[in-house]
């Protein structure tokens, strides 16, 4: 095969790649943002208990951040393809 051949394979390749992780991120940052309401609902006692009680995970605007930066993400990988 030429190199120009093998070249466009890895682009195809690559752009497949990014399309996969583009729509798997998506569902991840909905899962963070559920985890945040759901732990800022049992801090102010509107659900049930989170079962996270300790650490970093147990504040909700940590989730809250995590759902942000991993939709950012996606958006950008979604805007180079």
């Amino acid at each position: 095969m030429s190199r120009k051949v093998l070249v466009r394979q890895a682009e195809a390749t690559a752009h497949d790649l990014a399309a996969a992780m583009g729509s798997m991120l998506a569902p991840m940052a909905v899962m963070a943002l559920t985890m945040g309401l759901w732990a800022l609902l049992a801090q102010v006692a509107m659900a049930a208990s989170f079962p996270i009680q300790q650490g970093a995970l147990a504040d909700w605007r940590v989730w809250m951040a995590i759902a942000g930066a991993v939709e950012l993400i996606a958006w950008q990988v979604r805007s180079r393809m």
